[in-house]
């Protein structure tokens, strides 16, 4: 084998390494990252709701809720109807506070792990995965909801917002 033989076999391993890496980097910023903003979750008498940061020019477009685990999409909402949803306050299966959402009911049995996703006027969005049965244990004070950092409250949550950068 020539030198640049193997030259070029250096530089296709190398090439293969760079764009894996590239690849990957893409992936981490998806839709499917759990923690791109700050997102909170209480369940209060079997009801979820989620908060999610939003921007005082733009509010919430899209709500996704998936079985994490399984990967099925669980419910979709769009354009909200109520003024505590366009700004990222959001209770699940609460289909009327929405134009259109999918049909069916909150399961009586949750799954085990959970995505919500919700996509803004603004950015691409904020989602988080939990534990339902976590978030439902959380001792957690009136108007305070469970994230990955602890507890925080709707005004913390919204503090993380990245309007205008």
């Amino acid at each position: 084998m020539t030198w640049w033989q193997k030259a070029g076999i250096a530089i296709g391993v190398l090439a293969i390494v760079v764009v894996s890496y590239g690849l990957m980097a893409i992936g981490y910023h998806s839709p499917d990252d759990p923690y791109i903003y700050q997102v909170g979750v209480r369940i209060t008498d079997g009801r979820i709701t989620v908060n999610v940061p939003t921007c005082p020019q733009g509010g919430v477009k899209v709500v996704r809720l998936k079985d994490y685990l399984r990967r099925k999409t669980l419910w979709t909402a769009t354009e909200p109807l109520t003024p505590e949803a366009q700004h990222g306050t959001i209770t699940l299966w609460q289909s009327e506070d929405f134009r259109e959402a999918s049909a069916g009911e909150q399961p009586a049995v949750l799954p085990r792990v959970m995505e919500v996703w919700v996509t803004t006027k603004t950015r691409d969005g904020s989602g988080a995965l939990f534990r339902p049965d976590e978030v439902a244990a959380a001792e957690l004070p009136d108007g305070a909801y469970w994230t990955k950092d602890g507890p925080g409250t709707a005004a913390q949550i919204n503090r993380r917002r990245f309007c205008n950068r």
